[in-house]
């Protein structure tokens, strides 16, 4: 996949609203964010294969902006605050001790 088109895939799943147009959409710029560094992001889903996919993509996405706009983006800033939680949400949550937090945000 050329890498503007990862850009807008992953653009829509941080923030679907900007994809349709509508609200205050937010998926560009947290995607920038994360992308510098300047937000930590742990990658998870339910059982395990999308959240590979999706760091791997971070990961990809943000090696091509370093390779095509090395100033904008200074090596290895941000690179390993792309993390990926390596077991699945259902492990976690089949275990009595786990907490589960639910917040308002």
């Amino acid at each position: 996949m050329p890498p503007e088109q990862l850009r807008q895939v992953l653009i829509d799943l941080l923030d679907p609203k900007e994809r349709k147009g509508t609200g205050k959409a937010k998926g560009t710029e947290y995607l920038n964010a994360i992308l510098r560094g300047e937000i930590p992001i742990v990658v998870t889903c339910a059982i395990g294969m999308t959240a590979c996919v999706i760091w791997l993509a971070l990961h990809e996405l943000r090696t091509f902006i370093h390779l095509d706009r090395g100033a904008e983006v200074n090596k290895g800033d941000g690179l390993m605050r792309i993390a990926l939680y390596d077991e699945s949400w259902t492990g976690y949550a089949k275990r009595a001790e786990s907490p589960i937090v639910v917040s308002a945000q």
